[in-house]
């Protein structure tokens, strides 16, 4: 699905199909979608990392994260349904009751199924991984808490980390 290309080929994908589009690239890829729908082009910055990309648990739509940007397409019609610029790098995408959870290293965005209502939460310290439990997104924090977020009520929780005393 996801071909690796250079700058050249980047270039010649229409504009309104690099999804996404880092400033100072030096990382080029062609997403291929099936049928009638075409290619798609990603550039971003980093060396060290690659995009993540998903599909959505009912298949309608393909989610597409790389450094501080997201994107979402529908696989049905190949329409862009999101770009959206993170403040922070993009750690994890993730499902769960036909919501689609974002996880940045200092935030967390979550979107109903055709990616247009957004809610979003700060973290308190940064995110190093995030898993589902029943409706509720667990992210681990580099500190050792962990924000709990329910994804029926759109309440959080975070836990206390450990507390140690000096010396121990």
């Amino acid at each position: 699905m996801i071909q690796f290309v250079s700058e050249d080929v980047f270039n010649q994908i229409d504009g309104v199909r690099q999804i996404i589009a880092g400033e100072y690239s030096r990382k080029f890829a062609v997403i291929e979608l099936e049928g009638k729908l075409g290619n798609y082009g990603l550039s971003w910055n980093s060396d060290l990392i690659e995009p993540i990309v998903k599909r959505s648990p009912d298949q309608s739509a393909l989610w597409i994260g790389v450094d501080r940007q997201l994107a979402a397409i529908c696989l049905r019609t190949g329409r862009v349904l999101l770009k959206l610029n993170l403040f922070t790098n993009l750690v994890n995408i993730e499902f769960a009751d036909s919501k689609a959870a974002v996880i940045a290293e200092t935030e967390v965005f979550t979107f109903n199924e055709s990616a247009t209502t957004m809610v979003s939460y700060w973290l308190p310290e940064i995110a190093i991984d995030a898993v589902f439990f029943e409706a509720k997104l667990s992210v681990k924090l580099l500190d050792g808490q962990e924000f709990i977020l329910d994804l029926q009520t759109g309440k959080s929780t975070i836990s206390n980390p450990l507390v140690r005393s000096p010396g121990s």
